[in-house]
């Protein structure tokens, strides 16, 4: 290589400073072909895991009818996952990671296509759980 002095030089790459990448790990290519589709991925995946919050206040509301156990215990169970998941050291399972806004930190670069899945698989099961359970409750057909 050539300097702008004219003379050459060679770069030290012994002193290599890792820098994280600006480019998403998270189904990179589609991020700069169709940045449109993209958007409406990361959404997608928001909605799946608003999905599952939902579906898991449901589940809580067959159990109990306190309202702030209800509203609270999802979310201070999407927390206390996330917690327990960074002390473990298996961030990318963390349900905090796996959502929209977190997607493409460096715990989840390496392994981020299967993360949409996930959401909808989570969002199956607690939906046949919410199903079940009502039934069960009300011994009787589930959509009467």
């Amino acid at each position: 290589m050539v300097s702008v002095s004219g003379r050459g030089f060679t770069p030290n790459t012994s002193r290599v400073v890792a820098q994280a990448s600006p480019y998403p790990g998270f189904f990179h290519p589609l991020l700069f072909r169709h940045p449109l589709g993209y958007v409406l991925l990361i959404t997608g995946v928001s909605l799946l895991a608003a999905w599952a919050m939902g579906l898991a206040a449901l589940c809580v509301s067959v159990i109990t009818s306190n309202v702030y156990a209800i509203v609270a215990g999802p979310w201070g169970l999407y927390v206390l996952v996330t917690v327990v998941m960074e002390i473990t050291g298996h961030m990318m399972w963390a349900p905090l990671i796996m959502a929209g806004p977190y997607i493409n930190t460096p715990a989840t670069v390496a392994h981020t296509n299967w993360i949409p899945g996930a959401w909808f698989g989570l969002d199956l099961v607690l939906g046949g759980l919410f199903l079940v359970a009502s039934w069960s409750k009300q011994r009787g057909d589930v959509f009467d």
